[in-house]
């Protein structure tokens, strides 16, 4: 039987902190969306005079993401119909005077565009 060795501890302790590192920015990302979604559900709560189409898609956009934030489908948060929405909406809110519903959803579709899902 071979004697263990002196490294093995040191290794598995690297490769526990490395796998649990590479978990780490995931539950960031998934947290900063979470956190966004959160600012736009309350921003679309704020906003009184919003036509029925464009919170009618923001809200089945809220509803995909916290759908597939609670099945922790990272697949369904990368489809890029998701951002496309957001998108098109900030861009037709960007000429009217919600600029904190368009700054949160500018930011919805950079996390969703950037976080590598």
């Amino acid at each position: 039987m071979l004697a263990p060795s002196p490294f093995s501890d040191r290794f598995n302790w690297c490769r526990s902190k490395t796998l649990h590192d590479d978990r780490r920015p995931m539950e960031d990302k998934l947290s900063e969306l979470r956190q966004t979604l959160q600012e736009l559900q309350k921003e679309l709560r704020d906003v009184d005079q919003l036509d029925d189409e464009t919170r009618g898609r923001l809200e089945g956009v809220m509803e995909s993401i916290n759908d597939a934030l609670h099945r922790e489908d990272t697949a369904a948060l990368a489809h890029p119909s998701l951002r496309e929405t957001i998108e098109e909406r900030s861009s037709q809110l960007e000429d009217t005077s919600y600029p904190s519903l368009t700054r949160v959803l500018n930011n919805l579709a950079d996390i969703l565009g950037n976080s590598g899902l």
